[in-house]
């Protein structure tokens, strides 16, 4: 099994890398979450002024949360690009891993579809499906952190709390999902 391949909770590794001095990655993180963000504010700008708190802080968690997807949760997934990934210390860690791994599409097929899902809530694309498609990924990422691997449990719950958010403000979008 590739230990690097998937990383169960997406802000762990760039805070282990910020631990062991390599601060070259969690720096290029945060530049590619800037990046998207000042790309999203110049393709969907409004151009009165807005003063609602709300809307910045649901600009705040699409951007957060769709740049945890993408670059962390799908790009790092599918191409790598920040080496070392995440070391599975515990038994049962490394026996649920092994057992998605053996599948042979599990991971690329989780990978591919959080970049998308990422891209979608990044820029504000069918976000309402993106929320729906990205609830059982962000709950999986949680029960596993809750469960298995508590090293990563705070960047599931922002991971959660970001969903919720973003799913709370567009909750009367989900009102034909529970009607007959």
């Amino acid at each position: 099994m590739n230990d690097s391949y998937f990383t169960s909770s997406v802000l762990s590794s760039f805070i282990d890398y910020l631990k062991d001095g390599s601060a070259f990655y969690i720096l290029a993180g945060i530049f590619a979450c800037i990046a998207y963000g000042i790309l999203y504010n110049s393709l969907v700008h409004d151009k009165k002024i807005v003063h609602d708190k709300q809307l910045y802080a649901e600009i705040l968690s699409r951007v957060l949360f769709g740049s945890i997807f993408m670059i962390v949760g799908g790009l790092n997934g599918l191409f790598d690009f920040v080496p070392g990934g995440q070391k599975f210390d515990c038994e049962p860690c490394s026996l649920f891993m092994s057992g998605l791994d053996a599948t042979g599409y599990m991971f690329p097929f989780v990978k591919i579809s959080e970049f998308i899902i990422g891209g979608m809530i990044l820029f504000n694309l069918y976000t309402t499906l993106a929320i729906v498609l990205a609830s059982p990924i962000v709950i999986n990422i949680f029960l596993y952190n809750l469960f298995l691997d508590q090293r990563g449990i705070v960047e599931a719950i922002i991971l959660v709390a970001c969903l919720l958010y973003l799913a709370w403000r567009r909750q009367s979008k989900f009102t034909a999902l529970f009607t007959r």
